[in-house]
């Protein structure tokens, strides 16, 4: 892993960060001496995280935070977005449990699976740029995925959709938070080997996705991380608006 001195003793907003990419996320951060904020509904995971996150000398503050409530996410700002030092927003609150046929969706898990990955980025941005906007710089990184440009193999489409609208939301927000000095950008991962996704799709199953992908292994979370930490550091000061495919080729097969 890179080492960047700009995170040093600044504030990082993680949504989403208590498993998966999310928690590889906040493992790295910490590592670069960055103040960790933590928002995820999931409390036994994330107090499991912050104990092994402190064990190794890092910073970290959990607020239990469920982020399809607007409410919810406003006092997450109102508590890491108080720091002057706020450095980086990362969204990855979203997924999915499992594949349903368009035929068969219904309204409720239309309306679950598009307030988790959609509406939570705009309440989170909302709430964190009103106070950027103020201090005149941070960046934001959400994430994405390929199903929001492909017909992804057992993905559903509301999955899909919001993914979609994901990337449509980072381009905006880009535009009318640079003048402020305030980044904004997405990575797309491909099928990353979570807890989640093994639980959902099979290891066998995964294995042979990645078989399938020109690098020939899909990505550890870690390897996502990486590529989120990359796009909030002051080498990618010029980067913004832009969605960054970390997916070993697969969107390309």
């Amino acid at each position: 892993m890179a080492h960047y001195t700009c995170f040093r003793n600044k504030a990082v907003a993680i949504l989403g960060g208590a498993e998966g990419i999310g928690k590889s996320c906040a493992f790295l951060y910490a590592q670069q001496q960055a103040d960790i904020y933590l928002a995820d509904i999931n409390e036994e995971k994330s107090m499991k995280l912050c104990r092994e996150i402190k064990e190794r000398g890092g910073r970290i503050t959990y607020v239990k935070t469920d982020a399809t409530k607007p409410e919810q996410v406003r006092r997450f700002a109102e508590i890491a977005g108080d720091s002057t030092d706020l450095y980086a927003v990362i969204h990855c609150t979203g997924g999915f449990t499992g594949y349903t046929p368009t035929i068969h969706l219904t309204d409720e898990e239309w309306d679950k699976v598009i307030r988790l990955n959609m509406h939570s980025i705009f309440y989170s941005s909302r709430e964190f740029a009103k106070r950027m906007m103020y201090s005149r710089k941070g960046s934001f990184v959400n994430v994405s995925s390929i199903a929001a440009r492909t017909a992804l193999k057992n993905t559903p489409i509301h999955y899909s959709c919001a993914k979609a609208a994901v990337e449509s939301m980072t381009k905006v927000l880009a535009a009318e938070l640079g003048p402020y000095g305030i980044r904004v950008n997405a990575v797309a991962p491909g099928t990353t080997k979570t807890d989640r996704a093994i639980a959902v799709r099979g290891e066998e199953v995964m294995d042979l996705w990645g078989k399938e992908i020109p690098r020939g292994t899909l990505a550890s979370p870690e390897e996502i991380a990486q590529a989120i930490v990359f796009l909030t550091s002051e080498e990618a000061i010029h980067i913004t608006g832009v969605c960054l495919d970390v997916n070993g080729g697969q969107l390309i097969v």
